[in-house]
């Protein structure tokens, strides 16, 4: 039984990295402007590093949890749902567990609430690393903020997409995504953006609901802003073995058309 075995941790080297630079950046909070191209270019000048937990909380605030587990046949991997099809916005889409912060939350409690609301792991039994800086939406430039946490390998049992927002839940080796090194080039709002995608053939579906049509083997493709997360945590916890060379200065360069 899977509840019986040792469970696995995260790559130990990965862990003193975020902290590590957690303790180093001077995390100063960031506020999007007014406009969203513009303040996706301050964003990514420069690669921005984690920073350390409970700093001021924008008004309008988003909060997602990138995920962490280490598995006994498959490594350490990163946690992924798949947006159900009954949503009204981004539905099918790949993305970690989410969603807006509520009056007197905090960031990480906002994030392991949502998983919990979305998949049914308790919020309690997250291993909160910490934060990564924030993201804004291209919609209206509201601020979405990566919280790494740690999932044990015997809690994925509990398990059970919440059948109106999730489709499915699937875990993907660090190995697999760390080999990426593709790009898309898109246009919204008479802006053109540049940034990494993710195609992935390599992972393990943990539960789906009755109707989904995930399955094994199939590609499943991650991007928009899920991918500017993913990219931003690879960069910094895994730059040696990160194929994708996507410079930060390229990286959401836009051109108005």
């Amino acid at each position: 039984m899977l509840g019986t075995v040792a469970w696995r941790r995260f790559s130990r080297e990965a862990r003193a990295r975020f902290l590590e630079l957690s303790t180093k950046s001077e995390a100063k909070p960031h506020v999007p402007s007014a406009e969203t191209s513009e303040t996706i270019k301050e964003l990514t000048d420069e690669v921005p590093p984690p920073r350390p937990a409970n700093k001021p909380i924008s008004k309008g605030s988003s909060a997602v949890l990138i995920p962490l587990v280490s598995r006994a046949d498959h490594g350490d991997s990163v946690l992924f749902t798949k947006r159900s099809l009954l949503l009204k916005d981004h539905r099918g889409e790949i993305c970690f567990p989410g969603g807006r912060v509520e009056n007197d939350e905090s960031l990480e409690e906002a994030a392991t609430r949502e998983l919990e609301e979305e998949i049914g792991i308790r919020a309690s039994l997250i291993d909160i690393w910490g934060q990564m800086h924030s993201v804004p939406t291209r919609q209206n430039g509201r601020p979405v903020t990566p919280i790494v946490g740690e999932i044990r390998e015997d809690h994925l049992s509990s398990i059970k997409p919440n059948h109106d927002e999730v489709d499915s839940v699937f875990t993907v080796p660090i190995d697999e995504l760390v080999r990426s090194t593709e790009y898309t080039v898109f246009s919204h709002n008479k802006v053109l953006y540049t940034m990494p995608i993710f195609r992935v053939r390599k992972y393990a579906v943990l539960a789906k609901t009755q109707d989904s049509r995930l399955v094994e083997g199939r590609e499943v493709r991650v991007w928009g802003l899920t991918s500017v997360m993913l990219h931003f945590f690879l960069l910094h916890m895994f730059p040696g073995q990160y194929s994708n060379r996507l410079a930060p200065a390229n990286f959401f360069r836009v051109r108005r058309l």
